[in-house]
């Protein structure tokens, strides 16, 4: 996930908090995550998304969460 943004907004004793994000695949190439089969199979996964959703088969998605608080 990028591109998230937070906004707090204050009414008397409520506080409402807002987050938003888009959700998308990108090029994972991460030397330091370590050796092993499970971090090669996930690294592998997630490029093939990243390729599925640069040729149009996978859609990226908006996320937004509300969570309201009062005190």
């Amino acid at each position: 996930m990028h591109e998230t943004t937070m906004d707090s907004y204050l009414s008397g004793s409520r506080i409402t908090s807002y987050d938003k994000d888009i959700y998308d695949f990108q090029w994972m190439d991460y030397p330091y995550m370590g050796k092993g089969i499970s971090h090669e199979a996930i690294r592998i996964i997630n490029n093939y998304a990243y390729i599925a959703q640069a040729l149009g088969a996978v859609k990226n998605y908006h996320i937004s969460i509300t969570i309201p608080d009062s005190k």
